[in-house]
C-alpha cells in the first residue's frame, strides 16, 4: 500500500472512532429532563437508561423502580406528589390514623397503571417496611372507593380523573367550554361535545355518580343542577348523603358504597397491601 493511501486508511480510522456509537433501542434510551416533582423528591437524575417497561415481567419491580416510573408520568406524578403532601401526617402522627387527605390522595393514586405498581413493590429497607405498615389502616377505605359500585365525592372523583392522562385533558376542555353553563346561562355544542368526551373516560366513570361533600372550590350542587337541566334538559339529580362512619375506621366520610360488600369477593382484594413505603424516603430527604 501507497504512503497515500496509508494515510487515509488512518484518517478513515480516526474519524469511525470519533463518531458517536449509535445505541440500540433495547439498549438505551435518551436521559429525560428532570421534573420539578423529581427535583421535589430529591430524584433529579434522569431515569436510568434500561427501560422498566424491559425489566424482567416475572419479578415484582423494587419500590424504588415503582416510585421512578410513577413520578415521571403525568398523572401519576401528580397523584404522587398529592400522596406526598395529604399522607405527611401519616408517616410523623400517631398509628391507626388515616387522614382524609391522605384517602383521597392514596385513592387518586392507586387509580393509576404506574400507582398499582406500588402495591406489589418490593421494599429493599426498613424504612419502607415501616411505610408499609403505617398505610395498611388506609386500606379498607381506599378499596372501598375503587371498587367499581362505590360512590365517592365529587373532589375524589376529580382527583381519579386528573390521575389519569387522558381523563385530565378532557376535564381541562369541559372546564374550559363549560363555563357560561357554570353560570346558568347557556350548555353550548361545545360544552356538550366536550362533556361527551369526558364521558367516554374510563377514569371519568365516577364523575356521574358523585356526591358534593360541601368542600369543594366551586359550588358543585349549582354546576350538576346546571348541566342536568340546561345540556340534557333533565331535573336535577338526586343528592347524595354521606354514610355513617365504620367501626374501626378513622375520616371515612368520603365513600357510599351503592350495595353492602359481599364478604369474602371484597376480602379477596386485600391481599395486595398498599405498599406505598418508598415514598417514605422522599418525606425524609424532603423533611
Amino acid at each position: 500500500m501507497s504512503l497515500r493511501g496509508s494515510r487515509l486508511a488512518v484518517v478513515v480510522l480516526l474519524v469511525a472512532a470519533a463518531l458517536p456509537r449509535a445505541a440500540s433501542a433495547p439498549d438505551m434510551l435518551p436521559p429525560a429532563a428532570p421534573s420539578p416533582l423529581g427535583l421535589a423528591l430529591g430524584l433529579g437524575l434522569p431515569l436510568p437508561g434500561v427501560p422498566l417497561e424491559d425489566a424482567d415481567q416475572g419479578r415484582r419491580p423494587s419500590c424504588e423502580e415503582a416510585r421512578l416510573k410513577c413520578a415521571y408520568r403525568t398523572g401519576c406524578g401528580r397523584a404522587l406528589q398529592m400522596y406526598i403532601v395529604g399522607c405527611s401526617a401519616l408517616h410523623h402522627g400517631p398509628p391507626g390514623h388515616c387522614p382524609e387527605a391522605c384517602q383521597q390522595a392514596l385513592i387518586a393514586l392507586t387509580s393509576t397503571d404506574e400507582g398499582k405498581d406500588l402495591m406489589t413493590c418490593q421494599c429493599a429497607d426498613d424504612l419502607c417496611e415501616e411505610t408499609k405498615r403505617r398505610v395498611e389502616v388506609c386500606r379498607p377505605s381506599v378499596l372501598r372507593a375503587t371498587r367499581n359500585e362505590s360512590v365517592v365525592s365529587c373532589r375524589v372523583a376529580q382527583w381519579i380523573c386528573g390521575a389519569d392522562a387522558l381523563c385530565s385533558t378532557a376535564l381541562e376542555y369541559y372546564h374550559r367550554y363549560c363555563r357560561r353553563m357554570f353560570r346558568g346561562q347557556k350548555c353550548t355544542a361545545r360544552c356538550k361535545n366536550s362533556i361527551s368526551i369526558l364521558r367516554r373516560q374510563d377514569k371519568a366513570a365516577k364523575l356521574d355518580s358523585c356526591w358534593c361533600d360541601g368542600k369543594e372550590e366551586y359550588d358543585c350542587p349549582a354546576i350538576r343542577s346546571n348541566m342536568a337541566q340546561l345540556c340534557f334538559h333533565q331535573a336535577p339529580p338526586r343528592t347524595y348523603a354521606p354514610p355513617d362512619p365504620l367501626p374501626g375506621d378513622v375520616e371515612t366520610n368520603e365513600l357510599l358504597p351503592k350495595q353492602q360488600s359481599k364478604g369474602g369477593a371484597a376480602r379477596a382484594r386485600l391481599g395486595a397491601p398498599l405498599l406505598l413505603l418508598v415514598l417514605a424516603a422522599a418525606l425524609a430527604a424532603a423533611s
